[in-house]
């Protein structure tokens, strides 16, 4: 998967390949698909996310957060 710097022409695109990829894969906990979704973020993505907390508990809130 390529990372997602923030550019908003790059959504769909970026989102439609990391759902098939993690979001929607069943062997993954939440803990791994947000940390997955993280480690895909860069630059103005990555900045706008920087305050959320990895932790079970959050991964939906800081997940809607995000979409």
């Amino acid at each position: 998967l390529r990372k997602f710097n923030g550019d908003p022409t790059r959504w769909s695109t970026f989102w439609d390949l990391f759902e098939v990829s993690v979001h929607v894969n069943p062997t993954l906990s939440n803990i791994e698909k947000f940390s997955y979704l993280l480690s895909l973020l860069e630059s103005l993505a990555l900045e706008a996310v920087s305050g959320l907390s990895l932790t079970s508990a959050k991964f939906f809130i800081n997940w809607a957060s995000i979409l």
